[in-house]
């Protein structure tokens, strides 16, 4: 089975579809995990509120990734991607 014949068998015949019109013809990145934009901008309130509660960077890292069960280096990669 190919890349085409397993992506088709994964999301359906209307998504592929979707997927062709929209990206057909170009290479695009398939994250291994869905992206979760919910959970991150908790994650960038989470941190600015303990910045303004007056935690260093590092310990609104380390809570943030304590309360998320993410690693700290995660956290950091949210927080720098808003």
């Amino acid at each position: 089975m190919n890349e085409s014949q397993r992506i088709l068998k994964a999301i359906g015949p209307d998504a592929m579809q979707a997927l062709c019109r929209e990206f057909g013809g170009t290479q695009i990145y398939v994250p291994k995990k869905v992206p979760q934009p919910e959970r991150d901008e908790c994650i960038v309130l989470s941190f600015s509120h303990a910045l303004k509660d007056g935690s260093t960077c590092m310990n609104a890292y380390e809570r943030c990734a304590e309360d998320t069960g993410l690693s700290v280096r995660r956290v950091q990669q949210i927080v720098a991607g808003r």
